[in-house]
């Protein structure tokens, strides 16, 4: 599997001191996370606790899931609200987006509509606008 990690080049631009962050329910939402995060160090509380790392506190930024991914059980966050059911591109199932009783929008995914069946998103996606 390719984590998707390069070795800079003169056609890049680097930010030093920008954290890495791993997938969360939606590239969009974490490379926003990863900008918020590289601004969390001069405005501080901007994200919840250390987010030089990727800890609970940044995954719930990014999009919630209650640490559980079981689609099915009673947690009411973005992950089992807009992922569950799980679908995949071309075959989009609805979600709390479309049949509502979802929770306020509280993180990044959310206010992004990743994963909004409502929107035409799969798991993980989100609608260019």
């Amino acid at each position: 599997m390719d984590p998707g990690f390069r070795e800079p080049n003169k056609a890049q631009v680097v930010i030093p001191d920008v954290p890495i962050y791993i997938w969360q329910h939606g590239a969009a939402p974490t490379a926003i996370g990863m900008i918020l995060g590289y601004y969390d160090a001069d405005l501080p509380d901007l994200v919840q606790g250390d987010a030089s790392t990727q800890t609970k506190f940044v995954n719930d930024m990014i999009a919630g899931d209650s640490e559980d991914l079981g689609c099915g059980n009673p947690f009411s966050d973005h992950f089992h609200d807009y992922a569950c059911p799980l679908d995949s591109p071309g075959g989009i199932l609805m979600d709390k987006s479309q049949t509502g009783g979802a929770h306020e929008h509280n993180c990044l995914a959310d206010f992004s509509s990743t994963s909004f069946s409502s929107q035409g998103c799969a798991y993980g996606e989100t609608a260019m606008f």
